[in-house]
This record gives structure tokens, sequence and C-alpha cells, in this order.
């Protein structure tokens, strides 16, 4: 799902998130004006965090 990783490309780094985290994309929903609704799930050595997920919505210019 790679609608929102280029704005995410600085990774879970640049969102302040531990060394070893890893975003992984779990949906993306469709939204009013040609947005996408995505949500993202934070891994850590390929395990859930608990209560970790990103939800952002992406224009439909691909720009958060």
């Amino acid at each position: 799902m790679a609608v929102a990783r280029d704005p995410l490309a600085g990774g879970p780094a640049a969102l302040g998130l531990a060394r070893g985290s890893r975003l992984r994309a779990l949906r993306r929903t469709p939204a009013a004006g040609g947005q996408d609704i995505v949500r993202f799930q934070q891994t850590v050595a390929g395990l859930p965090v608990l209560g970790a997920q990103l939800v952002t919505t992406v224009g439909a210019d691909r720009v958060l």
C-alpha cells in the first residue's frame, strides 16, 4: 500500500518512534474529495505494538 509511504519517507525515527520500529500499512479507506484515510500499525521485531497505530489523511495530490 504505497499511497502514503512517500510522505512518511523519513521513517519511524522521523516520528519519534523507537529504534527498530517499523510502520506497517493496515488499510486504506477512500474518503470524500479524492482523499484516503490510511491506518498504520507500529511493529518492533515484526510484532505489533499494542495501542500504537497511526491514522492519517492523504489528499488527492498524495500529500499528508
